[in-house]
C-alpha cells in the first residue's frame, strides 16, 4: 500500500515541481534582466549628467570627473580614439600607463564607431562583474561610465536569496498539497 502511495503522490508532486520550477527560473531570468535594464539606464542618465561638463580646461574636467567619480558607486574612465586610458576614477593617475589599451572592449569599440553600447562582463581592472556604458564624448574621447559597486551587486543577490526563499516556501506548499491529494485519492482504496 505504501508503494502505491508513493507512486500516486510522485505523479502528482513531480509534475507540479516542475511546472513550479520552469516559471521561477523565467521569473527569475525576467526580474534580472528588468533590474539590469533599469540600471543600464541608470548610466546613461549619469553619462548625459557627467558629459554636460563644459570646461575649457581639460585639467578642471578631469577634476570634475574624479570628483563625480569619488562620490558615486560609478567609475568614470575617459579614453582617447586609440583606445588609451587618459583618466579612471577608480585608479591612481601614475598607473594609467600599466593598463591595457581598450580599443578592443565592445563598449569602447562601438563609442570608436559613434555609438552608445552596454555591457556586462567581468572587469580587468577591478576584478568584479559590472555593467557598462560608453559612448563618444566631444569628438576626441570616450566617456564610459561603469557600475562595479555594491548595487550592481546586490540586484543578483536580493533577486537569488527571494527566489530561493520563496522555492523553498512554495515545495512544501506543494508537499502537503500533493500528500493531501494522494490520501484523498487513496482513501477509497484503503476503506475497502
Amino acid at each position: 500500500m505504501i508503494k502505491y502511495f508513493i507512486k500516486i503522490f510522485l505523479k502528482i508532486f513531480l509534475p507540479f515541481m516542475a511546472v513550479f520550477a520552469v516559471y521561477i527560473f523565467a521569473s527569475y531570468n525576467t526580474a534580472v534582466k528588468n533590474a539590469e535594464l533599469s540600471y543600464k539606464d541608470i548610466l546613461k542618465t549619469y553619462w548625459f549628467l557627467t558629459s554636460e561638463y563644459k570646461s575649457d580646461n581639460f585639467e578642471e574636467t578631469l577634476a570634475f570627473f574624479k570628483k563625480i567619480g569619488s562620490s558615486s558607486d560609478i567609475r568614470i574612465t575617459l579614453i582617447n580614439m586609440q583606445g588609451r586610458i587618459v583618466f579612471d576614477s577608480s585608479v591612481d593617475d601614475n598607473k594609467l600607463s600599466s593598463l591595457e589599451n581598450h580599443l578592443t572592449r565592445k563598449e569602447v569599440e562601438q563609442a570608436v564607431k559613434g555609438q552608445e553600447y552596454y555591457d556586462i562582463r567581468k572587469s580587468a581592472t577591478t576584478g568584479r562583474y559590472s555593467i557598462y556604458y560608453a559612448a563618444p564624448y566631444n569628438d576626441k574621447y570616450i566617456l564610459r561610465l561603469v557600475s562595479d559597486g555594491n548595487i550592481f551587486h546586490n540586484i543578483y543577490n536580493k533577486a537569488k536569496s527571494d527566489v530561493i526563499l520563496f522555492f523553498i516556501i512554495f515545495s512544501c506548499f506543494l508537499f502537503i498539497v500533493s500528500l493531501y491529494i494522494t490520501h484523498r485519492l487513496l482513501l477509497p482504496v484503503i476503506a475497502l
